[in-house]
């Protein structure tokens, strides 16, 4: 995706505009499934911006599947701002030097926009991982241009209109001078109880505002007793799955019979 930001301006521009993400996710779906106190905090954090001097370096970790990025996507697209996610991957590249061009074109270019944007960094861990003597060079003038980029927004901050947002699954596989400049850590948890309740009913149903349960309470009880642990991913391929037995079912039916009633 941003592979072709070193070309003409123009291209540069183009790229970097392909990154923007319009159309977030519906907050709502975060509201009812147990994150609500998370979004709320994500969303102050975020719109405080031009009020008082915000958190502007945050990073989100949790266990994969748990919506970190949905999340970050849906806080953005309620509060009305830029949004640029980007993923390690994009980042990365095997030419030499190519990698700490593409980081210093992205900052460069969102910072020079009107207004705040959002650089949302997906999969942090990939690029800036614990230094090791094994290390290749040009993996430590990325890091060290990914570092200079955020110390240049520190140095700004009343100026600087640009939030970076980071998520990762493991935190501890981070570099500690990174670790340092997130100045907001938010834990985003495997969903509990309740929060397994909504988002199975939020899969499972497709009117929304139909409010008739779709299991009894015992046959509640016994499927959140098995599903402690799951993620909110884990819980929306469980929903799935079930929905479509019946038709596999249908499928491997070798015969019919009228019931009652039809």
């Amino acid at each position: 995706m941003v592979g072709n930001l070193l070309q003409e301006d123009d291209v540069q521009t183009q790229r970097i505009d392909d990154l923007n993400v319009t159309n977030g996710p519906d907050i709502s779906d975060f509201t009812d499934n147990g994150t609500m106190y998370i979004e709320k905090d994500l969303h102050q954090i975020i719109t405080l911006l031009g009020a008082r001097r915000p958190w502007k370096r945050i990073l989100l970790y949790g266990p994969p599947g748990t919506g970190k990025t949905r999340l970050a996507h849906a806080v953005a697209a309620q509060s009305g701002i830029r949004f640029y996610c980007v993923s390690s991957a994009d980042l990365l590249s095997s030419w030499v030097g190519e990698s700490e061009k593409l980081v210093r074109t992205v900052f460069q270019t969102v910072r020079q926009l009107p207004g705040p944007s959002i650089i949302f960094i997906d999969e942090i861990d990939g690029l800036c991982r614990k230094r090791s003597t094994q290390e290749e060079d040009h993996s430590r003038r990325m890091k060290t241009e990914l570092l200079n980029q955020i110390e240049g927004s520190k140095q700004d901050d009343d100026n600087d209109n640009v939030i970076l947002l980071g998520a990762t699954n493991c935190p501890w596989d981070l570099d500690t001078a990174f670790m340092r400049r997130f100045q907001r850590r938010i834990y985003i948890p495997l969903p509990d109880r309740e929060a397994r309740r909504e988002i199975i009913k939020m899969h499972s149903m497709d009117d929304k505002e139909n409010n008739c349960d779709i299991f009894s309470e015992s046959e509640w009880s016994e499927l959140l007793n098995a599903t402690v642990g799951y993620s909110g991913s884990d819980l929306a391929n469980l929903s799935t799955s079930a929905l479509l037995e019946p038709i596999r079912d249908l499928e491997e039916a070798t015969s019919w019979a009228a019931t009652a009633g039809e």
